[in-house]
């Protein structure tokens, strides 16, 4: 059996980057797997076998598994998607091995109550995911950026602060120090934490909308991978209820739905950022709104000169930069999602040399994210600050990144927002 992958690059120029594809909306039989199937390029007559990875983002229950790999050199194509300028082919047969191409990038776990017998450190770390232990946090490594997701609120014993799902230390090459160590100077500082999820009634009832506090959350690890092509993570909320009523037009007055926040969490080799994808599932696998809301807490030098890069219209991305040493040194914090950014605050706290930074997407079933973190020494005056977060983040990542999906189809049966999902008949 083989199945046909069309990849369509919506840019005027060549480009290089990872694609995915839902092997359940390929049809690709559950029992094929990473062991039995092979990818290859296809040029002409031509096949170059290459790298890829599967991933079971939703856990190793869900019949979703997510297929990734790198397109390499795709030519230009229509920015509708509309021409495809790459094919490739997964088919039946011992793949190579391709192992040694993630050696640049690792994950790191840390479990609740270490198991010396499973050869876990002191601290709890070994790297080695079991799926029946729990999970504290996790280091997401490659070669430019390394950080620590939270999954519980306090990781060590003598922390107030609620790390729950937030990025708590990162390193960036190049830059010396943890940009954000919370066991340092400045305990509570952290980054990308989700801290309310609002649900809103059904549109006939004249009811506020729901808020759903992630205070003191605690997630649960259910899918880690460090494959040949990315490291991937998935964190699931613990069960959410939520109540809506169905009077006039369905029987029962009120129905109580159980859900769950889904994050999967992707870094890739020698890149600044890492991905996010951000949604909510019933316990039956369907999809429900939301807006989430974000919190960052960073410090920085007083004497640092700020800049904003973000346009109102275009207000999918922003970029806040803390310039020092003579306007010379830029560091920036970056975010980008095919949502509307709203509510952009920065709270300055003079006192301590800190931002508390606040912002919110619109109620959408699914939210792609990317979190970018940048460092340039001795630039100019005339240092674009919009590029990296506007062009490389979120045209590239975001809004126009390159797609693949079923050869013989079009590209807007299969889109982002379905990405994730479960068929209807198989959830």
């Amino acid at each position: 059996m083989s199945w046909k992958i069309n990849v369509a690059n919506p840019s005027n120029y060549m480009r290089s980057d990872y694609a995915e594809i839902n092997l359940q909306r390929l049809g690709v039989p559950p029992e094929l797997d990473e062991n039995n199937l092979k990818l290859s390029r296809l040029w002409g007559e031509e096949k170059e076998e290459i790298a890829y990875q599967i991933d079971s983002v939703l856990g190793l229950d869900s019949p979703v598994r997510i297929l990734t790999f790198l397109s390499k050199e795709t030519p230009a194509g229509r920015e509708d998607y509309s021409q495809p300028t790459a094919t490739f082919i997964l088919e039946e047969g011992k793949p190579k091995d391709f192992s040694i191409s993630n050696s640049n990038i690792g994950l790191d776990h840390y479990y609740t109550y270490p198991d010396f017998s499973k050869n876990d450190a002191a601290d709890g770390y070994n790297d080695v995911w079991d799926p029946e232990r729990k999970v504290s946090g996790i280091k997401i490594r490659n070669d430019m950026l390394e950080f620590h997701m939270n999954l519980v609120a306090h990781p060590k014993a003598n922390t107030a602060v609620d790390y729950s799902g937030s990025v708590s230390s990162l390193d960036l090459k190049d830059v010396l120090g943890d940009r954000l160590s919370p066991f340092e100077s400045h305990p509570d500082r952290h980054w990308g934490k989700i801290y309310q999820l609002a649900f809103f009634p059904a549109p006939w009832v004249l009811d506020w909308f729901t808020v759903y506090s992630l205070k003191e959350e605690e997630y649960e690890l259910i899918w880690s991978n460090n494959g040949s092509i990315r490291s991937s993570i998935t964190l699931r909320s613990q069960p959410i209820t939520l109540s809506y009523k169905g009077n006039p037009y369905f029987k029962s007055d009120e129905v109580k739905i159980e859900c769950y926040l889904y994050r999967v969490i992707n870094s890739y080799p020698g890149v600044p950022y890492y991905m996010e994808d951000i949604f909510v599932l019933t316990k039956e696998g369907l999809s429900m709104s939301c807006k989430p809301y974000f919190q960052s807490k960073i410090y920085h030098n007083n004497s640092c000169n700020t800049r904003k890069a973000r346009f109102e219209d275009i207000p999918d991305y922003f970029a806040l930069w803390y310039i020092s040493h003579g306007n010379f040194f830029y560091s920036g914090y970056g975010f980008a999602s095919d949502g509307h950014v709203r509510g952009l605050e920065e709270i300055n706290e003079s006192h301590t040399g800190s931002s508390i930074i606040r912002w919110r997407l619109p109620e959408m079933h699914h939210n792609r994210c990317i979190h970018y973190f940048m460092f340039h020494g001795y630039v100019d005056t005339n240092f674009n600050i919009y590029n990296e977060i506007g062009h490389n983040a979120w045209y590239e990542k975001i809004y126009k990144p390159l797609e693949a999906f079923p050869y013989g189809t079009q590209y807007e049966d299969f889109a982002v927002a379905k990405r994730y999902i479960p068929l209807p008949n198989e959830q």
